[in-house]
């Protein structure tokens, strides 16, 4: 038994280790075919760099080609008359939004995209780094071609780097992708993999080819049984051993009236010649919704499992989650420990509006990030904005704009806003200097001063006509006391206040 523990720690060891890998490629971004070490389809959760308790749920990534990254991307479905779909974002920085990178998509008269690229803003202007070509065959609304290029500075050109090539079914669905690399200026073959469907349109097979020796060569597959009802109760994964399939892991789950409540992780001890599970997460409801996930684990075949982490959910009456606590088994009390809770908002439509991140210290939640989107008539997603909390009010972090409008209206950055608005200065408290940010509707005289708690005016930092738009002002207090100041912001018949605090 004791030799067969070491296998199965040394084969996990290695297998977690490229797992992670892949994780942290997902994290980044970079989740293509072809940036892994592990196979083509599979990127799932695990171990985290030997930290267990971080693992919340098995996870398969079948958006296993840059193609279907792409078309999952917020405003694919954006297609203006320009026929260029825009995705912005920006950063805040010096009190202002800075634009940091773009994503484009050009479509042909058929509305079908034909070039996908993605830019980064330096030096006052937009730069290439990489774009997506795609080609159809006929009046088909589906690729049969997406080329990968990356953009060479030196040479002023786009450079082939790999390429998908694409076949569906009748329905729409994927059933072939070949990945090949461009090498010594031409297409070499790589990997390959084969999907079939059930009747239902789920995954019943995805089988990975690698090429070798010029022939397609076996490599991994995963299957995918459900039972009567349609409930997915096995995903196992396998590899070819050059004669036959071994089973190497499976996720084994059981349900109860039609909702899951046992999910495991399980590995193939090839010693016994038996299923030994790892983790697993317990699943409780209420009036049909998931409430409690309970994740364990345990380390030996004969240990009892140990709880690792716990998350609590709360949801409104259409079946929106509006509060998520994530808390951590503590040995050492043998109780719960609070982690991180998030609080989310819901438009009239269902839409998520607000989510607000916090993180327990000591003995009471403290803020951490703060989400809020923004729709157009049709419920489509506009602007997502990233707030971090300073300890005293909310700082302006990221925003991405998803639009539909021509990219030269939206590359500086500096759309005008509909509102008038005086910031919370920051840093608050400061010394010497902090930055005030307000925002005017419309063309005005515009006063910005700041006055002691007497009435006294001791700085005007702005007393000039300003056209409408965002604008942001650093104010130096060095020549004035410690204490609290009130800052007063009038741009025509808008008043606005807030008090800051000057520490030295």
């Amino acid at each position: 038994m004791e030799t067969c523990y070491r296998f199965i720690r040394t084969r996990l060891f290695k297998r977690v280790s490229l797992a992670v890998l892949s994780i942290l490629v997902v994290a980044s971004g970079l989740s293509f075919a072809g940036d892994r070490e592990r196979p083509l389809v599979v990127n799932r959760l695990s171990e985290m760099a030997g930290k267990p308790e971080l693992m919340a749920e098995s996870v398969v990534n079948l958006d296993f080609s840059r193609y279907h990254r792409m078309k999952t991307a917020p405003g694919f479905e954006k297609i203006t008359s320009t026929g260029e779909v825009v995705y912005l974002r920006q950063v805040f920085s010096d009190g202002a939004w800075q634009s940091d990178e773009r994503e484009l998509m050009i479509v042909d008269a058929q509305g079908r995209a034909i070039e996908y690229i993605w830019q980064y803003f330096d030096d006052g202007s937009w730069q290439n780094r990489w774009r997506g070509l795609l080609e159809y065959e006929g009046d088909s609304m589906l690729p049969s071609v997406f080329t990968y290029q990356e953009w060479d500075e030196e040479e002023n050109e786009w450079v082939n780097e790999d390429r998908d090539l694409l076949v569906f079914d009748e329905n729409g669905n994927l059933i072939e992708l070949i990945f090949e690399e461009w090498i010594n200026d031409e297409w070499v073959p790589k990997d390959k993999i084969l999907i079939s469907y059930t009747d239902d349109g789920n995954y019943l097979q995805i089988i990975e080819y690698k090429w070798e020796n010029d022939d397609w060569v076996p490599d991994y597959r995963l299957t995918w049984t459900y039972d009567d009802a349609g409930n997915e109760i096995e995903l196992l994964e396998e590899f070819w051993d050059d004669i036959d399939w071994l089973a190497d892991f499976r996720v084994y789950s059981e349900y109860e009236n039609g909702n899951k409540i046992l999910e495991q992780w399980q590995y193939y001890d090839d010693f016994d010649e038996d299923w030994f599970a790892i983790y697993q997460i317990l699943y409780e409801y209420e009036n049909g919704n998931n409430t409690v996930r309970i994740t364990q684990q345990r380390e030996d075949f004969d240990e009892e499992w140990e709880n690792s982490m716990r998350t609590l959910r709360t949801f409104d009456a259409a079946g929106n989650v509006i509060l998520s606590i994530t808390q951590f088994w503590d040995d050492d009390e043998e109780d719960w420990r609070n982690s991180s809770r998030t609080e989310t908002e819901y438009t009239a439509q269902g839409n998520e509006s607000l989510r607000i991140v916090s993180v327990w210290e000591g003995e009471d939640w403290v803020y951490n990030r703060r989400r809020t989107f923004e729709y157009d008539n049709a419920g489509v997603l506009m602007v997502e904005t990233i707030e971090d909390w300073t300890g005293t009010d909310w700082l302006y972090s990221v925003r991405h704009i998803y639009s539909g409008d021509d990219p030269t209206s939206v590359t500086d950055g500096s759309e005008v806003p509909l509102r008038f608005e005086l910031m919370q200065n920051y840093p608050n408290p400061f010394n010497p200097t902090t930055t005030i940010q307000f925002f005017i509707p419309e063309q005005s005289r515009v006063t910005l001063t700041v006055y002691d708690l007497l009435g006294r005016k001791v700085a005007t930092l702005v007393d000039e006509h300003l056209q409408a738009g965002e604008y942001s002002h650093v104010f130096d207090a060095n020549h004035l006391a410690s204490g609290v100041y009130i800052y007063r912001l009038q741009a025509g018949e808008h008043i606005s206040m807030k008090r800051l605090t000057l520490v030295k």
